[in-house]
C-alpha cells in the first residue's frame, strides 16, 4: 500500500525496544473456538496523536497442520471531531485543532483480504472491503489512567508498581450479554441471522484447548502440555506453553511479526444453507464472433433440472431462468459488459451435481425489430437468437 497514514508505535515501557512485537496475543486456551478470547491489551502514548490515525486488527489462524492463514482485518478510527458526521468518521484533516478519543467499548465487523497495492494507507481503503458474514470483533478504547502520584500516566509496563497496583489499572472486559458493546456497525442482515441460526452447536462447545491439544502433537511438545488439573496449576502451565509455541512460530528473529500468510479459503468458512442460497453475477463477455447488427445476451440457470433445454418444446420452461438485461453501452460491441448485476438463487438444496450453465447467444437487434409481439410465435423469436457457446460452472466445491 502506498503512504497515506501514519503508524502509531506501542508503548513498552521504560528503556524497552520499539522493535519487538508486542502488540499481538494468540487467543486463550480457555475460550472457544467458535467465541476466542484473546486478552490483549496495548498502550499509546504520544505529545501529540495524528487526528487521522486508526487501529488496524489483524486476524490469523492456524490448522491442525501449524500453517497459518490470514483471516481478515477490523479498523475503527481512535478519534473523531465536531466535523464528524458520527463518531465512526475520521477527522478530515490531520491538522484540525480539536478532537475527542473515540472511546467506547465496540463490536465491529471483520472484512475479508486486503486493499489494492495502489491504495492509500487509510481506513477507508479496508472499509470498502467484503465483510465476512457473522464474524466480529470485540473491543475496546479508554483513557490511559493518571499515576497515583497525580503527575504522568500510569502504565503496566512500569517497574515502579506492585502487582496488585498494575492489576487495578486494567478495566475487566464487560460480558457480551450486558449490552455494553456499541454494535451498530455489524448489525446483522436477514441473511447473516439465517446464518446464526445454522451456525453449528457443537463449535461453541469445542474448546481452544482441544485444538491445541492436536497442534502439540503435530509439533511434538505434547508432553510439556499436561491435563488441565487446577490443583497442579496445570492450566496456567499449558497456557504459557501454547502461548510460547505461538510467540516460537509467530514471531521472526529480529521481534517483528511474520506477515506473508495466504489467505484462508472464504467459501470454507459458512456451512451452504439453502434458505440463504447463492448470488451470480454475469459481468461481461471476451471476444465474441458477433456481427455489427447483434447483441450479446446471456442466459443462465441451474442444472439439473435444466427444463428450459427441453427437446420437446412444449414442456421447455424458462420459469428458472435469467437473461442479462442491462448493458454497459459504453462497452465494445464483442467484449460487452453487463450490468443486471446480481441475481439470487434460494431455496437451492446442496449437490456436488449442481452447474451454472452459461448460454452466450446473439440476439439479431434487425430482426427482433421486426417482429410484431402480438403474432410472433416460439421459432421466430428463436431465430433471432444466434447461438454463440455455452460454458458450465460447478456450484459446489467437492
Amino acid at each position: 500500500m502506498r503512504e497515506g497514514g501514519n503508524v502509531i508505535v506501542p508503548y513498552v515501557g521504560e528503556g524497552k525496544s520499539h522493535s519487538k512485537a508486542t502488540d499481538w496475543a494468540g487467543c486463550s486456551l480457555s475460550g472457544s473456538r467458535l467465541s476466542p478470547t484473546f486478552n490483549l491489551r496495548v498502550e499509546y502514548r504520544e505529545d501529540r496523536f495524528d487526528p487521522t490515525a486508526f487501529l488496524l486488527i489483524i486476524l490469523a489462524c492456524v490448522d491442525r497442520k501449524g500453517t497459518y492463514h490470514h483471516v481478515g482485518v477490523s479498523t475503527i478510527n481512535l478519534f473523531y471531531s465536531s466535523e464528524s458526521k458520527n463518531r465512526f468518521e475520521t477527522p478530515p484533516d490531520p491538522n484540525i485543532g480539536e478532537y475527542c478519543l473515540n472511546e467506547g467499548a465496540f463490536q465491529l465487523p471483520i472484512r475479508y483480504a486486503w486493499p489494492e497495492e495502489d491504495e492509500k494507507f487509510v481506513i477507508e481503503a479496508y472499509e470498502k472491503l467484503e465483510r465476512i458474514p457473522c464474524a466480529t470483533v470485540l473491543m475496546r478504547i479508554e483513557k490511559a489512567k493518571k499515576s497515583l502520584t497525580g503527575y504522568g500516566l500510569a502504565s503496566v509496563f512500569s517497574s515502579r508498581l506492585r502487582p496488585s497496583q498494575k492489576d487495578a489499572l486494567i478495566t475487566p472486559a464487560p460480558n457480551y450479554g450486558s449490552k455494553t458493546y456499541d454494535s451498530t456497525r455489524c448489525k446483522p442482515d436477514k441473511n447473516e441471522q439465517l446464518c446464526y441460526g445454522n451456525i453449528p452447536k457443537k463449535l461453541s462447545k469445542t474448546k481452544i484447548r482441544d485444538t491445541a491439544r492436536a497442534l502439540s502433537r503435530f509439533y511434538k511438545f505434547e508432553d510439556e502440555m499436561g491435563d488441565d488439573d487446577e490443583k497442579d496449576n496445570g492450566s496456567k502451565k499449558n497456557e504459557r506453553y501454547f502461548q510460547k509455541f505461538v510467540k516460537k512460530s509467530l514471531v521472526k528473529e529480529s521481534g517483528r511479526l511474520h506477515s506473508d500468510f495466504p489467505m484462508i479459503n472464504p467459501y470454507r468458512m459458512r456451512r451452504f444453507i439453502a434458505e440463504v442460497g447463492f448470488s451470480v453475477s454475469i459481468d461481461g463477455l471476451e471476444n465474441l464472433n458477433i456481427r455489427n447488427s447483434e447483441l450479446a445476451i446471456v442466459i443462465y440457470s441451474l442444472s439439473p433440472p435444466s427444463p428450459f433445454y427441453n427437446e420437446d418444446p412444449t414442456l421447455r420452461i424458462a420459469e428458472d431462468v435469467e437473461f442479462t438485461t442491462k448493458w454497459d453501452m459504453s462497452s465494445v460491441t464483442n467484449k460487452p459488459r453487463f450490468e443486471t448485476g446480481w441475481f439470487r438463487f434460494k431455496e437451492v438444496e446442496h449437490s456436488n451435481e449442481l452447474l451454472l450453465v452459461i448460454d452466450v447467444r446473439a440476439l439479431d437487434t434487425r430482426k427482433s425489430n421486426s417482429l410484431d409481439g402480438a403474432s410472433a410465435d416460439e421459432e421466430t423469436c428463436e431465430a433471432c437468437l444466434r447461438p454463440l457457446g455455452w460454458g458450465v460452472l460447478p456450484i459446489f466445491d467437492r
